[in-house]
């Protein structure tokens, strides 16, 4: 029997076409992203590029993951996570 530690888990998160969930993506022409987060990134970009509406997707993919539900993409592999934290002006969403 394999002991599988904290440690030793993997903390990557790959998500397949991920899609803004407060968008109707029939009417809107939603951007689906492809993510790839082995455990620590940088994201950045100019002013107006999308950067928020990302991070709040990928934080509300990673909710709905651990959670056992359904997430806003084609498909996910979404790591457990002990804690989940994101802190946003209010006017940059």
């Amino acid at each position: 029997m394999q002991d599988y530690s904290t440690e030793e888990r993997s903390r990557e998160m790959d998500i397949l076409r991920l899609f803004p969930y407060w968008l109707d993506t029939n009417q809107w022409n939603a951007i689906l992203n492809d993510v790839n987060i082995p455990s620590l990134f940088i994201l950045t970009g100019p002013n107006g590029g999308g950067k928020s509406s990302m991070l709040c997707s990928v934080y509300t993919a990673a909710l709905l993951g651990i959670c056992g539900l359904m997430v806003p993409a084609a498909s996910a592999v979404i790591s457990h996570l002990n804690s989940i934290m994101l802190h946003m002006k209010a006017y940059a969403t």
